[in-house]
């Protein structure tokens, strides 16, 4: 087997290993605490300091952390999409403050 051969052979074996955490952030874990701070000086004009809502809706009981990171990425309805204003791992920290402590 060729060095190259071999390369691709465990990128491949790492890819599939069926862990799916982080999946549409390249694979990042977030960070809740580091999200926090994400989450003030970006959400809570709409959302609320508490995710309860305003002109933005009510965001508490989010769960589905890849959900999130879609709609913070690409935008929904009357919000703007933040994927070219936040990195990767911001949205996944901001992502996994709203789904696990809001």
């Amino acid at each position: 087997m060729t060095r190259w051969t071999m390369i691709c052979a465990v990128v491949l074996a790492v890819g599939c290993s069926g862990d799916d955490k982080g999946e549409g952030t390249g694979g990042l874990e977030g960070d809740p605490v580091a999200g926090e701070a994400i989450y003030t000086t970006n959400c809570t004009i709409c959302h609320g300091a508490d995710g309860s809502g305003g002109t933005g809706p009510d965001i508490t009981g989010e769960s589905d952390e890849l959900e999130v990171v879609e709609v913070v990425t690409e935008g929904e309805g009357g919000m703007p999409a933040f994927g070219s204003s936040l990195s990767e791992q911001e949205i996944a920290d901001v992502s996994a403050f709203v789904t696990q402590s809001l």
